[in-house]
């Protein structure tokens, strides 16, 4: 047999061996205990260095009742590179170990000697052999949580449900590139602006958008622009959606698509692009140097003006309509009463103590009870969040990777203990935790707005990616465009067999280089168990 192997096709082995392994594994979930140690047997003839397949020997074994043979497996699985403790605490097939004296050193015992300088990667499946850098795609989760609306460079758009990740319909294209989308807060609705100004309006149940409009009297060329320099978002209440593009202009339009008015340009630079609805969806600010001035979201006459210290470069209202935050130039957060304008406390930004620059705070975002404000200023990316009450900080963390000066887009959990942060032109996803670097998956992709499902959704031109905030682990991911669909582990690894492996390839970084066939991994990411532990809820190593 393993003669035979020796001149077969790479791909008929991986197939050969996934489709042995896939085999087994369903004995061991059915209970046929012989049949699944022989399918894990034959695995380990055809690759005897996997880490995998010792530990589904032990499973067997630990099912079968024979503790020291469990064990005995377990210890080469961990001598082969085996490192997710929390699958196995997580493993019913286990269960019976779990009480054995041996069961904490098995646990417990883990290199984690160079652990900062050995960090694993999440490896995509995708079905492209080189990256098409004009490819991009965006997503929304819907505001109910319900479902996911992506859309591309191409001009299409398409829904997913949320929760599984698949491909429920396609809706007619639209004129150019997808550059924002926008979900209704509380209807199955949503909009779409594209580069070349054209803003539709779609049912989520109908493929057809039921109006289309011209948002901006100029257009741009070019099949990849940033999403900073444009703006598009419902009011809370779902009555108006508010359109924004650097120096093309503001408009305000109401939710069945008819044009209301157009607010007063600002003329500021590129990368400052922003609106702010008030949390009652009554008004809406636009700033212009170092003044925010607030308009009436129904008529569009100016309500109030906010003079400030410095050029505005952010602004956010908090969920309960208490408080109105503003970044700035000099480096400061400032905290103001929503009402009353009356400042609440600011905190100033350190300089930067590599490039001694002052860093413009441009980018803010609360967690959904108002409690506490995260931020992120520039030049390198600085990090931290406020107590919202009263300006005081609650942790900060410095010297990450990032553009000068553009916007970085923040997603933060229910408390701001954790925080997902991407550099404004839409590239990886990163993220820190209490005051931490924490490594999460590499995920690439504009960062989300806070949803109330604990689910978000990220794309790019690699696929789609849902990332449950609150437990910091991958949902599941799907490929772009919808030629093959490849559910995937937090870890990375992937739990059916393709039929079209010969033409996915494992995507590792945020470089179209780091491509590689999926044949020559598919023994050490192929895993049905890690796929189930993962939908789960299990926070899986990453692979290495």
């Amino acid at each position: 047999m393993l003669a035979l192997l020796s001149v077969q096709d790479p791909t008929e082995s991986a197939l050969a061996w996934m489709h042995t392994h896939a085999a087994a594994d369903a004995a061991l979930v059915a209970g046929r205990l012989d049949e699944a140690r022989a399918g894990f047997e034959h695995c380990r003839e055809l690759e005897p260095q996997n880490a995998t397949i010792a530990y589904a020997l032990a499973c067997v074994a630990a099912r079968s009742g024979d503790l020291d043979r469990a064990f005995a497996a377990l210890d080469d699985a961990r001598n082969l590179g085996f490192r997710d403790a929390a699958l196995a605490e997580w493993d019913a097939d286990l269960e019976s170990l779990k009480h054995d004296s041996r069961w904490p050193l098995f646990t417990s015992a883990r290199d984690t000697t160079n652990e900062l300088t050995q960090l694993p990667v999440f490896p995509w499946i995708t079905t492209s052999a080189t990256k098409d850098w004009d490819f991009t795609a965006f997503a929304e989760v819907s505001v109910p949580g319900e479902c996911v609306i992506v859309g591309d460079s191409l001009g299409r758009v398409r829904r997913l449900n949320l929760r599984t990740g698949e491909w429920v319909c396609d809706y007619e294209p639209v004129n150019g590139p997808v550059w924002r989308i926008a979900t209704h807060p509380g209807a199955a609705e949503f909009a779409v602006l594209t580069t070349r100004a054209q803003l539709s309006f779609f049912r989520c149940d109908e493929s057809a958008p039921f109006a289309r409009g011209l948002a901006f009297p100029e257009v741009y060329s070019g099949p990849w622009i940033y999403p900073f320099w444009s703006y598009l978002e419902y009011s809370p209440d779902g009555i108006r959606v508010a359109t924004r593009s650097t120096k093309r202009g503001a408009g305000v339009w109401s939710s069945r698509g008819e044009k209301l008015y157009d607010l007063e340009p600002t003329g500021m630079e590129p990368s400052c692009v922003d609106l702010a609805w008030s949390a009652d969806g009554t008004s809406i600010a636009l700033r212009k140097g170092r003044e925010l001035t607030l308009y009436d979201s129904t008529s569009g006459e100016i309500l109030d003006r906010l003079m400030t210290p410095s050029d505005i470069l952010c602004a956010r209202f908090d969920p309960t309509g208490a408080r109105l935050a503003t970044g700035h130039a000099d480096s400061t957060v400032r905290l103001w009463d929503a009402c009353t304008f009356a400042p609440i406390g600011s905190f100033k930004v350190p300089d930067d103590p590599v490039f001694r620059e002052v860093r413009t705070v441009n980018s803010l975002a609360f967690t959904l009870d108002g409690a506490r404000l995260a931020y992120a200023a520039c030049e390198a990316v600085y990090l931290g969040v406020l107590d919202a009450r009263t300006g005081a900080r609650v942790f900060e963390c410095d010297g990450f990777d990032g553009h000068w000066c553009e916007p970085v887009g923040l997603l933060v959990d229910h408390d701001a203990s954790s925080i997902l942060y991407s550099p404004g032109c839409g590239g990886w996803i990163q993220g820190t935790r209490v005051g931490k670097f924490e490594r999460f998956p590499s995920m690439q992709g504009n960062t989300p707005r806070v949803n109330r499902s604990g689910l978000v959704a990220f794309s790019s031109g690699d696929g789609v990616v849902c990332f449950d905030v609150e437990r910091r682990v991958i949902r599941w991911t799907r490929s772009l465009p919808n030629s093959v669909a490849v559910p995937q582990a937090g870890s990375g690894h992937f739990g059916v067999v393709p039929r079209t492996i010969s033409t996915l390839w494992v995507v590792r970084g945020y470089s179209g280089d780091e491509r590689e066939p999926l044949v020559t991994h598919a023994t050490s990411l192929f895993d049905p168990k890690r796929v189930r532990a993962s939908l789960d809820g299990v926070e899986l190593e990453l692979w290495r």
